[in-house]
């Protein structure tokens, strides 16, 4: 038994890094996992991967590849959850997004996207379907740092 039997909690970001660690977490702990990755064709690979490791060691999960920076990717991603799990008890928003630019040179366009995604995916997180159904909401940023932090 674990501290998270028969809790739902959807993971953003969760191909990788910590958003895997965090999958793993609560899958070791009982909860069903909701693993959500909007990456590439290697992240929704890893993802699927990730979802039959927890499986295959017992627990339950599903993948979800929308865009929670989009209201109707984040409504979709609850909507996952539900189906596939008929609660929703927890998010983990740990999708994040780096690009490396100086500040005075960073393009608009990568400006709003890291904005969205960092951003009104934890507003979109904390309204809406999320509040709800009384679901905690944690909100999980970190910063990555090229090892030459004069790089581009």
């Amino acid at each position: 038994m674990g501290i998270c039997d028969g809790r739902v909690v959807i993971i953003t970001g969760a191909a990788r890094g910590l958003g895997r660690e965090y999958a793993l977490g609560f899958a070791a702990e009982g909860a069903h996992v909701v693993l959500n990755d909007l990456g590439g064709a290697a992240d929704r690979k890893a993802a699927e991967a990730l979802a039959e490791e927890i499986k295959g060691s017992g627990g339950k999960a599903v993948t979800n590849h929308d865009d929670i920076a989009d209201w109707d990717g984040a409504g979709r991603l609850i909507r996952a959850g539900l189906d596939a799990f008929g609660a929703l008890h927890a998010v983990v928003n740990n999708a994040g997004i780096l690009r490396i630019f100086p500040f005075e040179e960073e393009p608009l366009e990568n400006w709003d996207r890291t904005i969205q995604v960092h951003l009104r995916c934890d507003h979109q997180a904390a309204d809406g379907d999320f509040r709800v159904r009384n679901a905690q909401v944690l909100m999980a940023r970190t910063i990555a740092m090229p090892q030459d932090p004069t790089s581009r």
